[in-house]
């Protein structure tokens, strides 16, 4: 992943720590096969909010072979629980 993708995402991380609020901990604590219980909250929040109306944004993930917004919501959050574990 590109160097002004991963700026563009780490970017996100504020909004998303204020998003998921009370959730936080409990996100930050999650193992990555417990993700899919995100999709339709906070990663829906996502491609409606900050991936589909963007459309550089997306053509930056596309640039990086990912295609579809559900995978970008998806990397996103795994970059900011990366973040919240490892930073």
């Amino acid at each position: 992943m590109n160097e002004d993708l991963c700026k563009e995402i780490k970017n996100l991380f504020p909004s998303l720590k204020r998003k998921l609020g009370k959730e936080l901990e409990t996100f930050k604590n999650a193992n990555r096969d417990e993700f899919y219980k995100y999709h339709s909250g906070i990663g829906l929040w996502l491609r409606s909010n900050k991936i589909c109306p963007n459309r550089e944004f997306m053509e930056m993930f596309r640039a990086n072979g990912i295609q579809h917004p559900d995978d970008m919501a998806e990397r996103i959050l795994e970059m900011f629980h990366e973040h919240l574990n490892y930073s």
